[in-house]
């Protein structure tokens, strides 16, 4: 018997009584010696116990009766033994109060299962619960990080869009910095002070030029500003470009008509692909 397997305390009524076995009377001695709570509690118990026995009243039987026992017994002596096979062995029957003992034992050991079992079902349940609530916070997870991959994506495109801009713009600075060309300035006719354009050409042997507004309103996406060649009989269109949200754009042409054979240049509004012939104002002129 461990004593690890059972509560010590429980023995002490039936010790008290004197109805434990030797190995349970020397795990109640050791346990007494250091639990001075459990002394006190077995005087009391032993008390009990020795006050029991008195309640009942002894009885004295009859000298008639002890007389016939003992002829009884003499006549049984002298009787002669026959010669019968051992009886078979019966089961020890339990004391009552060993069967005391099972039947507070028992419901004891029923009652500590059930609260095992109820203490781990609810347990299950509360780390199923955060299972649940750390699966959730992984699908938000997920999904910020999916927006934020887009939002980075996006970004970069822009910034690469920008870059090649400021490119564009930065040669085209370089051109007009380290080259003798031939400058023409583009005044508004809708008198908006603030608009404004340059046009160089690199030389006359080269075939670049570059064009450059300032100040001028930002359009719709639907539409862009478009660059026209004026002669005597018209105009001849040329390229489309757009200006940033300060009002500036940078036109690099590598391709330039002949520039003598025209009069001057004009800036109309027209769709974003361009038009052929001009749907819109004209906005910036020059003349050579």
């Amino acid at each position: 018997m461990n004593a690890n397997n059972f509560n010590i305390e429980d023995l002490l009524p039936f010790y008290a009584m004197d109805a434990v076995t030797d190995e349970e009377r020397a795990f109640v001695d050791a346990y007494l010696e250091t639990h001075p709570a459990a002394r006190a509690e077995l005087a009391t118990l032993q008390t009990s116990a020795d006050a029991l026995a008195l309640t009942v009243e002894p009885l004295t039987p009859p000298d008639s009766v002890k007389a016939a026992l003992m002829g009884r017994v003499m006549e049984e002596r002298k009787a002669p033994k026959p010669d019968v096979a051992p009886a078979p062995a019966t089961p020890v029957r339990q004391s009552w109060f060993q069967q005391l003992r099972q039947s507070l034992v028992f419901p004891t050991v029923a009652v500590a299962a059930c609260a095992v079992a109820v203490f781990f079902g609810v347990r299950a349940q509360g780390l199923q619960s955060q299972l649940a609530a750390q699966q959730s916070e992984i699908v938000a997870l997920t999904t910020d990080n999916q927006r934020l991959s887009a939002e980075t994506a996006s970004l970069l495109v822009q910034t690469k869009a920008l870059e090649a801009q400021l490119d564009e713009q930065a040669n085209a600075l370089l051109m007009a910095r380290t080259t003798e060309p031939s400058f023409l300035e583009l005044a508004s006719t809708v008198g908006d002070a603030d608009a404004a354009g340059q046009f160089w050409n690199a030389s006359d042997e080269q075939d670049t030029a570059v064009l450059l507004l300032t100040g001028m309103p930002v359009l719709d996406a639907s539409l862009a500003y478009q660059l026209w060649y004026v002669d005597a009989e018209g105009v001849i269109a040329s390229e489309v470009l757009t200006v940033d949200d300060t009002g500036r754009g940078v036109l690099v042409l590598n391709e330039v008509a002949d520039l003598t054979q025209f009069t001057g240049l004009a800036i109309t509004i027209e769709p974003a692909g361009g038009s052929i012939d001009p749907t819109g104002d004209v906005v910036l002129l020059g003349t050579f």
